[in-house]
C-alpha cells in the first residue's frame, strides 16, 4: 500500500501531491484522513449516480485540479484500494470497518497516542493508517476485530451461547441499513 523509510524526508513518506511523469505535471491532493474517509463514503452510497460519486471524490481529493487521465484511478492507488487480487490467498472477511467501527479507532487511537482524532487538524491518509496498525492488543478495536475472528466450533454449552452473543454485538453489518440498526443495538437504542 505505501512504502514507509525513516530515511525519506516528509514530502516522500506523506505525499502532499500526486506526480504524473507521463503529463510532466505534479497535482496538490487533500491527504487528510478525513477527506479520503468521505470519499470512500462517498463512493459507496447507492443514491447517487456513479458520475455524480466520482464527480465528488476528485473534487474533494485534488483541490487546484486534477490529472488529466483517469484521477479516480490515481486517488484509488493513493488510497491503497488498486491491488491485484492474490491469487493464493483465500477470501478473508473484513474484521475493522472505518464507518461501523469509528467509535473504537476514536478510543483506541486516543487511548494508546492521545491523539484526539477530532481535534487534530491535520492527519495524513497514510499516517492514520500507521496510527490504526501499530494499535497494540488492549484496545478496543483489537478486542472487537478479535471477537470477530474467533472460533466458536470447538465451544459448547453457555461459552457457546456467550461468545456467539459476543460475535454478534460486535459484527459488520452487511448494508447501510443494517450498519444503522446494529451501532444503534449497540447503543442500546432499540
Amino acid at each position: 500500500m505505501y512504502d514507509f523509510q525513516l530515511y525519506r524526508s516528509v514530502e516522500d513518506n506523506f505525499p502532499t501531491e500526486i506526480e504524473i511523469e507521463a503529463e510532466g505535471a505534479k497535482y496538490p491532493i487533500n491527504a487528510d484522513f478525513r477527506v479520503i474517509l468521505r470519499a470512500i463514503r462517498v463512493q459507496e452510497r447507492e443514491d447517487v449516480s456513479q458520475e455524480a460519486r466520482n464527480l465528488k471524490i476528485i473534487q474533494i481529493f485534488y483541490p487546484g485540479g486534477h490529472p488529466k487521465g483517469d484521477p479516480l484511478f490515481y486517488f484509488w492507488v493513493f488510497v491503497g484500494r488498486c491491488k491485484a487480487p492474490e491469487p493464493d490467498m483465500p477470501n478473508i472477511p473484513p474484521v475493522m470497518d472505518y464507518f461501523f467501527d469509528a467509535d473504537v479507532i476514536y478510543t483506541s487511537v486516543k487511548m494508546q497516542y492521545g491523539v484526539d482524532l477530532l481535534k487534530t487538524p491535520y492527519l495524513h491518509w497514510y499516517e492514520f493508517l500507521m496510527l490504526i496498525e501499530g494499535l497494540n492488543d488492549q484496545t478496543p478495536l483489537a478486542e472487537r476485530m478479535r471477537l470477530r475472528r474467533m472460533k466458536t466450533d470447538h465451544l459448547k454449552g453457555w461459552d457457546l451461547i456467550e461468545a456467539r452473543a459476543a460475535k454478534k454485538r460486535v459484527a459488520l453489518p452487511v448494508d447501510e441499513e443494517a450498519a444503522g440498526q446494529a451501532q444503534m443495538a449497540r447503543f442500546g437504542m432499540l
